[in-house]
């Protein structure tokens, strides 16, 4: 590998891991893609932020990501910043920014990326997701100058203290004999624990055995999950009756014309489903070969229902789920390609598979 092409690697990786998982996050509520979370939102909005100091830091002495043109980092970063600075990104936000803006609207405007992209409009106003009452305050950390996140405009003469409105009195406080608001339930509390032990399985699984080519044989580890057969603790086999597995398939398989995109929207929903990791085990695959992809996934839940994760996760309610039998082998079978696959999974190709344990 040349110099130039270990650059190219590392700002691809950069923008995969840095960039545009924020910007993705920050935008697919906007576009209605996924429902609006303050806390995910404030989170995305200073990852950000953080992402374009990195690449103002570095494109304030270089015109391109890496060397004097454009190379395949440009586009990819390009692309990644295209909805955010076409939806989101103001002059509020890009104020202290102005290399990667510079960046931006000259990659933008060479031919190659104009045959493509056509006329790119930057935002003269933030669009807000729906459920977002205010446009974003731009992170202190982010903005060298600007206001604290939490600071307003100083009111009075000379900075003095602007009068506040005198405050209704306020209201009695309760009585020591009320009970105090019951605590919100954590995720799988109160279900039978079964004679499988989550955490158990998933050490059985990813202690898989290693194969000929020094890779884990993932396959190995889930029949006697079924059986209880074989080398296999008694705890990491499945009870059917305080647990159940399921598949989901995504309903709007046909938006997804972008790999990047759509390995962002999967990558997202696993971070949302952190709340329930205690008692939940599964893996996500994005199927083909070209857009659009399709994704499908197979979940193992504490429980008989899919009820914490459609709960706790925000977008599960965009997937259609369905509980298997699984006293059927050929569901076995099923779930283990969904578990172990890395090339094929029923006939097509796997752009990718996650994990989530």
């Amino acid at each position: 590998m040349t110099c130039l092409q270990g650059k190219v690697d590392a700002w691809l990786d950069f923008v995969s891991h840095e960039l545009e998982l924020p910007a993705t996050m920050w935008v697919y509520p906007v576009l209605g893609y996924t429902a609006f979370d303050k806390k995910l939102h404030g989170k995305a909005v200073a990852d950000t932020h953080k992402a374009l100091a990195v690449l103002n830091k570095h494109l304030t002495a270089s015109t391109f990501l890496v060397g004097h043109h454009v190379t395949l980092a440009d586009i990819v970063a390009v692309a990644a910043l295209l909805y955010p600075m076409k939806l989101v990104l103001t002059a509020e936000h890009l104020a202290v920014y102005p290399a990667v803006q510079r960046w931006f609207t000259t990659c933008v405007n060479q031919a190659a990326f104009k045959a493509v992209l056509g006329d790119v409009l930057l935002a003269s106003e933030e669009i807000l997701a729906q459920g977002n009452k205010a446009a974003t305050t731009v992170p202190a950390a982010g903005v060298a100058g600007a206001a604290a996140a939490a600071g307003g405009k100083k009111g009075g003469k000379k900075g003095g203290k602007k009068e506040q409105p005198k405050k209704e009195k306020a209201a009695a406080a309760p009585a020591a004999s009320e009970p105090a608001p019951a605590k919100a339930a954590k995720p799988f509390a109160g279900l039978p624990a079964g004679t499988m032990n989550m955490e158990s399985f998933k050490r059985h699984y990813s202690n898989a055995p290693y194969d000929a080519n020094g890779e884990r044989d993932y396959y190995t580890t889930i029949p006697p999950f079924f059986t209880g057969e074989g080398e296999i603790a008694a705890s990491s086999v499945f009870d059917p009756a305080a647990y159940s597995i399921w598949t989901c398939d995504y309903q709007f398989n046909e938006e997804n014309t972008m790999d990047f995109t759509t390995a962002n929207l999967v990558g997202g929903f696993l971070q949302r489903s952190d709340a329930i990791r205690r008692g939940a085990f599964g893996t996500m695959l994005i199927l083909g070969d070209a857009a659009p992809y399709e994704i499908t996934g197979c979940w193992m839940f504490q429980g008989d229902s899919n009820a914490e994760i459609l709960a706790n996760n925000p977008d599960a309610e965009y997937y259609n789920w369905k509980k298997v039998d699984t006293s059927d082998p050929a569901v076995q079978k099923r779930v283990a390609e969904y578990w172990c696959t890395v090339d094929k999974f029923e006939g097509k190709t796997v752009y990718d598979s996650k994990l989530f344990k």
